[in-house]
């Protein structure tokens, strides 16, 4: 009853199906079944908290080069596009999948001041947005559930994975892949952020050579470590846009036409 409360002002099938997303099904097993023995089809696993699955399998000592990192992302990396009340784009980002399983990781401008979003895939696939998991504004972080299941996930692992004078690497749009080097660590707004030698694309997930994303670029050439990404998922909100709206106070509209 509780968490049906919680879904107040969203729409009645999107609620239906996250109240069905919130019951954790059993983990995919390697070969395609789920654990339960059952087949497990395209969208056998719609849960915003379910396991992260990797997208490849890569073992942990591995290193990776560009092009290895580049077909590692394929498919796990979407655009996030922000609509307001009249559907028009107002924002728009980069975003990756985090969990297998139906969750979306983006930066907090990708849909700031947006009443819809949409997510689309580098095949141009559109996928269903069914809850907005959680925003923080000041460290620029999203998280979206989307309805469908078996998403090529990225392994999130923790920032400490990566030192001062490592490389790593920012997987953006296209698959375009930008390189850079671990500088030192700052601290801006009480967010430990880590510092980098070069720009990276904005809400792009940042790799180290492993494979594993440590992080989120942010538009000031820094990046905001994973460990915030657990923190915002610790917190397990489910909030419609309105409600993100109602909270930021933001209300973008676009330009008025040319007369």
């Amino acid at each position: 009853m509780v968490l049906i409360a919680v879904f107040a002002g969203m729409a009645t099938a999107a609620g239906v199906v996250l109240v069905q997303a919130l019951r954790l099904p059993p983990v995919q097993a390697a070969d395609g079944k789920s654990a339960g023995g059952g087949p497990a089809g395209p969208y056998a696993k719609p849960s915003a908290f379910g396991t992260t699955i990797a997208a490849n399998s890569i073992a942990p000592d591995v290193k990776l080069s560009e092009p290895q990192i580049a077909q590692a992302t394929n498919g796990s990396i979407v655009t996030v596009t922000g609509y307001d009340e009249a559907e028009k784009a107002v924002s728009q980002g980069i975003g990756y999948v985090y969990a297998s399983s139906g969750m979306i990781i983006t930066s907090y401008s990708a849909i700031r001041g947006a009443s819809s979003v949409t997510v689309d895939t580098a095949k141009g696939e559109e996928l269903n947005v069914i809850a907005l998991m959680g925003y923080n504004v000041s460290r620029d972080l999203a998280a979206l559930a989307v309805l469908e299941g078996n998403l090529p996930a990225l392994t999130t692992g923790p920032a400490e994975v990566v030192q001062e004078g490592d490389s790593v690497v920012a997987v953006g749009g296209q698959g375009a892949v930008a390189r850079a080097t671990v500088g030192p660590r700052r601290a801006l707004g009480g967010v430990d952020l880590i510092g980098m030698s070069a720009a990276l694309p904005a809400g792009a997930p940042v790799l180290n050579e492993h494979g594993k994303v440590i992080g989120l670029a942010r538009r000031d050439s820094l990046v905001l470590p994973s460990r915030y990404i657990s923190d915002l998922l610790a917190e397990k909100r489910v909030l419609s846009f309105a409600d993100m709206l109602r909270e930021t106070g933001v209300h973008l509209t676009p330009a008025a036409p040319e007369r």
